[in-house]
């Protein structure tokens, strides 16, 4: 099982689409959204959300590689025995890959 954790610096729309295809892969045990954009706070408190998303928010916005490190750091201390893959909005990810 794959915890992914997907990074929305202003591309709140191309993350959303990524979370959605994500959260019904049966490989994905969480989607984590590391809102790093204030302008897309609100977004993210109207979206519809399934048991396997977790909606993170920076206190401000740091860039690609804060959010990362933020990422990284919520990931590292969760519980599990999961894999992590962090992926930033442009990432293409094949469907052949899961």
């Amino acid at each position: 099982m794959f915890d992914v954790a997907l990074i929305n610096y202003n591309c709140v729309s191309e993350v959303a689409a990524l979370m959605r295809r994500f959260e019904s892969m049966p490989l994905v045990a969480r989607v984590i959204v590391v809102n790093n954009s204030r302008a897309d706070k609100a977004d993210w408190s109207q979206a519809e959300l399934s048991e396997k998303v977790v909606i993170v928010s920076a206190l401000e916005n740091t860039g690609y590689a804060g959010g990362n490190q933020l990422a990284f750091e919520i990931l590292r201390h969760l519980d599990s025995g999961n894999h992590l893959c962090v992926l930033n909005a442009d990432v293409v990810v094949p469907d052949e890959v899961f």
